[in-house]
């Protein structure tokens, strides 16, 4: 994910600057490194554990953060653009009621995720000082007021 997010920043003509961050007790110092870096925006990989805290932190430096799941936008992220979970977990059950019908595992097909939800945090927008543009409104699935 790193490497495709490199190639698609260098496309666009941003920098990237890569942030690791190995188990809970070095977030502190992970934070510090990316402040250390004066961003425009963040986008957290595998956060999950501390969305709550990456989202805090973004909104007191006042940066874009863009995520991957529902519960980072909720928990103050400005987007968020990824699979629609419940769909997921949805379509998964019919495949384990298959299974559990009798159908061999083996023939189930396999399948990547079909819906993916964009959701966009207005208040966050407010919060550190941005607008988002309409269209990017309208094509949300969920608006975060």
């Amino acid at each position: 994910m790193v490497r495709e997010t490199k190639e698609g920043a260098a496309r666009l003509a941003m920098q990237v600057q890569v942030v690791e961050l190995h188990g809970a007790e070095g977030l502190d110092a992970a934070l510090a490194a990316v402040r250390s870096h004066r961003p425009q925006a963040l986008f957290p990989i595998a956060m999950y554990p501390h969305r709550e805290r990456v989202a805090a932190f973004s909104l007191r430096d006042r940066l874009v953060t863009v995520g991957e799941s529902m519960e980072e936008a909720q928990a103050g992220y400005l987007v968020t653009y990824g699979i629609d979970t419940e769909d997921l977990v949805r379509r998964g059950a019919a495949k384990i009621d298959k299974i559990l019908r009798g159908e061999r595992a083996g023939d189930v097909p396999i399948e990547r995720p079909a819906k993916f939800r964009l959701i966009v945090n207005q208040k966050t927008a407010r919060t550190i000082g941005v607008t988002v543009p309409q269209s990017l409104l309208a094509r949300a699935d969920e608006v975060i007021a």
